[in-house]
Formats: C-alpha cells, structure tokens, sequence
C-alpha cells in the first residue's frame, strides 16, 4: 500500500507505505525517513486524515485494531 499526505510541516506531499507489518513514513522533499512503525500483525488499511492539527494523522488498520499516530 502506498500514499501520499502532508506529515510534515515543509508544506509538501509525503510518502507513507507499508508492507504486511510496518508502516514507513518517508520526507520525499528532503529524502529522509520520518517515522517507521512499530510491527502490527498484518495490514489490512492505511491512510492519512487530517484529525486536528499542523499536519496529517497516520491511520492504520491491521487484523484486530485500529491505531492513529499523531505527530507529537
């Protein structure tokens, strides 16, 4: 899974992805790695929303839960 939103405040589209049990979070601006989950059980969702605040949510749906990461 891939996409792209703001999760940073460069004011540019990041790339987030994962495969079957992490999640990555890459500045393509700036070609560096921003935030790299820890593991879940298996993937199943992904996504970045705007939930309150300077810059996107990560949103992640594995097989048992759902977490949101919020830049702190």
């Amino acid at each position: 899974m891939v996409t792209s939103a703001r999760l940073n405040e460069d004011n540019y589209e990041d790339a987030l992805y994962a495969d079957s049990n992490r999640v990555v979070a890459l500045d393509v601006l700036n070609q560096v790695s921003l935030w790299v989950s820890p593991t879940f059980t298996r993937i199943s969702d992904l996504a970045a929303a705007n939930l309150g605040g300077p810059v996107n949510d990560i949103i992640v749906a594995d097989s048992s839960q759902l977490s949101i990461w919020r830049k702190s």
